[in-house]
C-alpha cells in the first residue's frame, strides 16, 4: 500500500510543474459537445435575489425574493416583454460546478492539502487553483504577471428561465434569526423567505474540446462533478446550509 501511495504522488507532481499562466485557448480538434441535464428540485428552492414577489395578497412582502425577470417574446418580427420568468443565472451553477471539479481533480491526482508542494510565491500558501479548473472554466491574468492575458473557459452554461405556467409555485417560509454569539434565537427578529416548489430545471451545457494531449483526469473530474449534481450531492441556490 505504501509503494502505490508514493507512485500516486509521483504522478501528481507532474501536473504541479505545469505553468498554467501560459495556457492558450486550444484549437478545436472536434466539434463542441452539447448536453442537457434535467434537474428536479428535492424541496423548496431559491436562486439569486429578486425585487418583486410572485405571491399575491400578502400583507408584507417576503424579505428574500427569488431572481426573476421578463423575457422578450418574438412574433412575426415584433418583440414584446412577457410576464416575469424565474431566473437561474448560469453563474449560480458555474461557481458550484467549478469548485466541485477542482475537488475531484485534486482527489484523482492525490493532491491533498497536507502533502501538496505547490505554494503561491506571494503568500507562501497552497494555491487554490488547479489544471482542471483553469482548463475548463478559464482564468484571468495576474496584474503583476508579464505573461499572457489568460484564457477563456471551455464550458458554456445557458441562463435558465422557468416558464411561470410550468408547474412551479411560490411559497413563503418563515425563519428565526440566530444570535451568532450564543447560537440561540433572537427575540422579535423573524424573517420570511419566498421559495419555489416544483419546476424542473433544464441545464444546457456546451463543452469545447481541449488539446489532444490533455490530462484525462480533467474530463473525469467534470463527469464526477456532474454526477454529484444530478444525484443531489452538490447543492445549488441560496440557503443550502440553512435550517
Amino acid at each position: 500500500a505504501q509503494s502505490s501511495e508514493i507512485q500516486c504522488f509521483k504522478s501528481a507532481s507532474l501536473f504541479r510543474k505545469t505553468d498554467h499562466r501560459k495556457l492558450k485557448a486550444p484549437k478545436l480538434t472536434a466539434p463542441p459537445e452539447t448536453m442537457t441535464v434535467n434537474l428536479t428540485p428535492e424541496d423548496f428552492w431559491r436562486i439569486g435575489s429578486g425585487v418583486e414577489s410572485f405571491l399575491a395578497g400578502q400583507e408584507k412582502v417576503p424579505d428574500a425574493l427569488p431572481a426573476a425577470e421578463p423575457i422578450i417574446s418574438w412574433n412575426n418580427g415584433k418583440g414584446s416583454l412577457t410576464v416575469r420568468y424565474r431566473l437561474a443565472p448560469a453563474s449560480a451553477v458555474k461557481g458550484a460546478l467549478r469548485h466541485r471539479v477542482a475537488y475531484h481533480y485534486n482527489r484523482l491526482n492525490c493532491n491533498f492539502a497536507e502533502r501538496s508542494t505547490k505554494l503561491d510565491p506571494k503568500t507562501e500558501n497552497e494555491s487554490l487553483e488547479n489544471s482542471a479548473a483553469k482548463s475548463l472554466f478559464g482564468f484571468a491574468r495576474d496584474q503583476d504577471d508579464a505573461g499572457p492575458t489568460g484564457a477563456p473557459g471551455r464550458i458554456e452554461i445557458d441562463d435558465i428561465y422557468l416558464d411561470p405556467t410550468a408547474g412551479a409555485s411560490a411559497h413563503a417560509l418563515m425563519h428565526n434569526s440566530i444570535d451568532s454569539f450564543s447560537g440561540g434565537v433572537r427575540d422579535g427578529l423573524l424573517f420570511t423567505e419566498e421559495l419555489t416548489a416544483g419546476g424542473d430545471i433544464p441545464l444546457n451545457l456546451t463543452i469545447r474540446p481541449g488539446p489532444t494531449n490533455e490530462d484525462p483526469s480533467i474530463r473525469k473530474a467534470l463527469d464526477l462533478a456532474l454526477l454529484d449534481l444530478t444525484t443531489g450531492r452538490l447543492s445549488l441556490g441560496a440557503g443550502g446550509g440553512g435550517g
